[in-house]
């Protein structure tokens, strides 16, 4: 889901939640991104970036830059034909790999490509999970999957190779992989991530062992739940 919707919320300041569930999540987050700073994001799971432009955009963050995670190389190819400039400019910048609790290979469930836009009026793209898409395909006939092998790693294992230090905040949408991530993720989170967004699917029945791992968060707290999504604020940064 994207936090961005409804973007029409005037000047007010509103540090506690009222209100519709999105506008005032929305709301909580354009007040905090309102400071004069350099903001670093990340998009795990990014699709085809629009999440991650409207980072850019939607929030005025021309300053900041946005590290988009996407594992399945057509939806890559995706992100990169559709923003080019902001990449071109530093401003987002794309991870080709699984981000899990694996450091190598990993098998993907790649599903094809449906023609048209999704529900939320993107234009439609393939997606895919680590996990195997048994309730999926149960609920949605129409959409077949291929086994494959792609790239992957821990976000831990990334993280530690860069030169900065803070997340300022992080959206994940990994698709029924939510305890495999954070377990790869554990130091990055509970140490350098101020906010998470992460969607939790795990109760969905779509895909086979997934689990929300949500007690290794062990320095945020609970914000707020949007649908599927949850707000988690780092009480420790």
């Amino acid at each position: 889901m994207n936090i961005f919707d409804g973007d029409n919320l005037g000047e007010s300041k509103v540090p506690e939640f009222e209100g519709n569930p999105v506008l005032k999540t929305n709301r909580f987050m354009k007040e905090w991104f309102a400071q004069d700073k350099q903001f670093t994001l990340f998009d795990v799971g990014c699709y085809d970036g629009h999440d991650s432009a409207d980072y850019i955009h939607g929030l005025g963050l021309d300053r900041s830059r946005v590290f988009s995670f996407e594992a399945d190389p057509r939806i890559a190819e995706y992100y990169r034909e559709g923003h080019a400039k902001l990449i071109e400019e530093g401003k987002m910048n794309l991870v080709e790999a699984a981000i899990s609790n694996v450091d190598g290979e990993l098998t993907w469930y790649a599903s094809d490509v449906i023609e048209g836009t999704d529900s939320w009026g993107n234009r439609a793209a393939p997606s895919g999970t680590h996990k195997y898409p048994r309730g999926h395909m149960e609920h949605h006939k129409h959409i077949a999957f291929t086994e494959r092998k792609v790239q992957s790693m821990k976000l831990d294992t990334w993280f530690s190779q860069q030169d900065f230090d803070l997340v300022d905040f992080m959206h994940v949408d990994v698709n029924g992989g939510e305890q495999e991530f954070i377990e790869g993720a554990c130091d990055t989170l509970n140490n350098h991530t101020k906010f998470l967004w992460m969607e939790f699917m795990t109760k969905t029945g779509h895909w086979d062992k997934a689990e929300p791992g949500v007690e290794m968060l062990t320095n945020f707290d609970h914000h707020d739940s949007v649908g599927f999504n949850q707000l988690w604020i780092n009480r420790t940064l």
